[in-house]
């Protein structure tokens, strides 16, 4: 199994949704950043090309040894990229923490 991260394609999608009247008080949460970024949105979101996202796939998927996760896109990239250094950073903050419930030498 594989799990595929792109980032954003260029396809009909977002021109063809349709949003409902906006409701004030969602308009300065997550989820009222999303609709705003949906909305005003142009080409420069979706710079992938879905053709070459399709043959990536298939690439992965016939390969010997497919990876678990693939990031296409370098939109995507760079979000995977800032979770993971997150993480990490997170991580190494707690070593001592970790250590220190070892049994004593």
């Amino acid at each position: 199994m594989t799990l595929i991260e792109p980032g954003g394609a260029r396809t009909s999608f977002s021109h063809n949704l349709q949003f409902a009247s906006e409701i004030a008080a969602y308009r300065d949460t997550p989820a009222g950043h999303i609709r705003k970024m949906f909305e005003t949105a142009g080409n420069e979101l979706y710079t992938l090309d879905p053709q070459k996202i399709a043959q990536a796939i298939v690439d992965v998927a016939t390969s010997d040894h497919p990876p678990l996760r693939v990031t296409l896109g370098g939109d995507a990239f760079g979000v995977v990229q800032a979770a993971l250094q997150s993480r990490l950073a997170f991580l190494q903050s707690q070593e001592a923490l970790a250590r220190s419930v070892a049994f004593d030498s």
